[in-house]
């Protein structure tokens, strides 16, 4: 882990706390496992890569369905930001959770996404999304997202802090 920590978000979903467990080093955006999700070319700065990581407690019944059509979504940015012109406005995440159903917590992360050196701050935005079925008519009323708080990851200092909304 390039930074470890033991953070408890709150009740997240119903029933369900989210814990941030820190940051995954994932290699670097020309590797061969993330070169072309982070869209790498000759030329392009070599960064680090990495995912933010969490469990939530209890496990989930159904991982790859949230908890009764609820589920978490989470954006990052970074300070100082990464080149917006060679890295784009916005950092794309992709999102993974641990397949197996039920126990005592299910590990999950967001990323990966760029993370330069001189990095000193990580800003983790998490929301409580309504999840639409994909045969679900598109008049549907949908709740949409519900913002749950903030997460700031001091890098220097290894400091954690969540922020209830």
């Amino acid at each position: 882990m390039l930074l470890s920590c033991n953070v408890d978000c709150g009740e997240v979903l119903p029933g369900y706390r989210l814990v941030a467990r820190g940051l995954r080093d994932d290699g670097f955006s020309n590797d061969s496992l993330n070169g072309d999700y982070m869209g790498h070319y000759e030329g392009k700065p070599v960064e680090r890569v990495v995912s933010w990581v969490y469990a939530l407690i209890p496990g989930l019944s159904q991982p790859e369905h949230g908890a009764n059509g609820l589920d978490v979504d989470a954006s990052v940015a970074l300070d100082p930001p990464p080149d917006p012109g060679v890295w784009g406005p916005v950092l794309a995440l992709g999102g993974e959770r641990e397949g197996r159903p039920g126990g005592s917590e299910t590990a999950g992360a967001f990323g990966p996404f760029v993370f330069p050196e001189g990095t000193e701050r990580v800003t983790v935005e998490l929301r409580q999304i309504t999840l639409v079925p994909v045969d679900a008519p598109r008049a549907m009323e949908v709740n949409g997202e519900r913002r749950l708080g903030t997460l700031e990851l001091e890098i220097p200092s290894g400091a954690a802090q969540w922020t209830p909304a």
